[in-house]
């Protein structure tokens, strides 16, 4: 019964930062959509790649999750804190790598998800992996954290930390499209 308990607050947490997270994805959505179909197609091109680039750094953070549930629910806790520095060390290489490949490598990567005749949603989905790519070091730190809480059970700051890195995103979305555009 504690076991279930357990199971359901997790899953209850996750599901529900999974909803705020795709929440927010629709509401950028949305902003977008009122730019046309050209920068639509860029901008879900520009989502699929930073979802791809994203993967690594979200992997290690799922990574040091199991590590850290693990060594906690033994007492390990040296272990935890050992873990999770050596996790803030190899961060910055992933996270340079990401970063090197949206800044640098946009346009090239961008043409795997639209037609190479489109060279202005190229062009433009290239433009904005580039923006996303700078917050990425944010991003990162903020999984890797997550990681770390979501181990040792304390889903409330994984929860709220969601709910501000989305609000923050979407809130940011809307009030920079009026000066930058997409």
């Amino acid at each position: 019964s504690t076991l279930l308990k357990s199971i359901v607050q997790y899953s209850f947490a996750a599901a529900c930062q999974q909803v705020y997270i795709y929440l927010g994805l629709l509401l950028v959505q949305g902003l977008v959509n009122g730019y046309g179909t050209r920068v639509i197609a860029a901008f879900n091109g520009a989502e699929r790649l930073d979802t791809l680039l994203q993967t690594a750094g979200l992997d290690f953070a799922n990574a040091l999750t199991t590590f850290t549930a693990q060594n906690y629910g033994a007492g390990k806790i040296r272990r935890v804190k050992e873990g999770f520095k050596v996790g803030f060390v190899l961060m910055p290489i992933i996270v340079a790598v990401m970063m090197l490949l949206g800044i640098l490598g946009g346009r090239w990567l961008m043409a795997f998800f639209v037609e190479r005749g489109e060279s202005d949603i190229i062009a433009q989905g290239a433009a904005c992996i580039r923006v996303i790519s700078y917050g990425y070091w944010l991003a990162e730190t903020i999984n890797l954290s997550q990681g770390l809480f979501r181990g040792v059970g304390m889903l409330k700051i994984n929860f709220s930390s969601t709910l501000f890195s989305i609000t923050t995103r979407v809130g940011l979305s809307y009030l920079l499209s009026q000066s930058w555009g997409m």
